[in-house]
Order: structure tokens, then sequence, then C-alpha cells
């Protein structure tokens, strides 16, 4: 029991720990909600209606050095009228010098129903020490999935809000 409690001790210390100064963290985690709209449709006919929140975790690691790049994956949990579970994976460029970041992923629902497709954020982080607030803004497109009736697509936007921290 005391070495379950030192590790989480340790644990707890080094997602907390600051990267070093004017480099950001290799590997960092991001606890995130999500609501916004969503547009579907097909045979000339559209609905828009408040798109399912969602709340999510991603993990980003760094794959290039200049500009900053990272790759990402993350599980996200949609609710509201329904619920589901989804996936994302893709990439984030971090320009240097600014705290934006632009992202691009393949984002995809997978149970109980399907949907897949692209989305694509621009943000912002509001770093203190080694946590940051970021808010983006995210559009997706998705035309895959036993979701969509055939021959739809559904577009969503959506503000993102999530804590960051550096892990290392």
């Amino acid at each position: 029991m005391v070495r379950l409690a030192r590790f989480i001790c340790v644990a707890l210390v080094a997602v907390a720990a600051p990267a070093s100064a004017g480099e950001p963290a290799l590997t960092r985690i991001e606890a995130n909600v999500a609501g916004g709209v969503s547009v579907g449709g097909g045979s000339g006919a559209s609905a828009t209606k408040v798109a399912a929140y969602t709340v999510g975790a991603i993990i980003d690691h760094a794959i290039v050095a200049d500009p900053w790049v990272t790759a990402q994956a993350g599980v996200f949990f949609e609710g509201g009228d329904r619920a589901g579970v989804g996936v994302r994976a893709g990439v984030r460029v971090h320009p240097a010098g600014t705290r934006t970041r632009f992202g691009a992923a393949i984002v995809s629902v997978v149970a109980p129903y399907t949907f897949a497709g692209v989305a694509a954020s621009a943000g912002y982080c509001w770093p203190f020490g080694g946590i940051a607030a970021c808010a983006d803004v995210e559009g997706g497109a998705f035309a895959l999935g036993d979701d969509l009736a055939e021959g739809t697509v559904a577009a969503q936007l959506q503000l993102v809000l999530g804590m960051r921290f550096d892990v290392f």
C-alpha cells in the first residue's frame, strides 16, 4: 500500500512539473470538454441542431522540433440526447514563439453507433507552470458510418475548452 501511495505521489509530481525554460514539454496530456452546433443533410435538405457535447482526453507527443509538431491520440465520450464513445488521431503544429496551435485529425465514434471523418482546429493556450488552460475552435466533416443516412455528410463546429498538463 505504501508503494502504491509513493508511486501516485511521484506520478502527480511528474505530471505537474514544468518543462525546462524555453522548451515545450515532449509529452502533454489534455482533458477537455466541447460543445457546439452540427449540420447534417443530403438530397437537398439540411438540419442544424445543437451538437452532442463531448468530454475527452488527448495525449500529444513531440515528433518534429522546428516547427514544433506533435502527434496526438485521444478518446472521448459523447453525450446529450444519446451517448457514444470515440477515438481520434492526428497532428498539431505549435508555431515557435506563440501560444497558438493548429491541428488536423481523423475522428470516429466507434460505439454504440459509428461515424467517422476529419477535423481541423485552431487554438490558444494560457500556460501557468506545467499546466495550461486551452481553447480551440474545431470544425469537422463526417461522411462514413452507420449513423449517417446514405449519401449524407454531417458537419460540426465546436468550442473546445481544456486543461493541458506537461508530463516530460
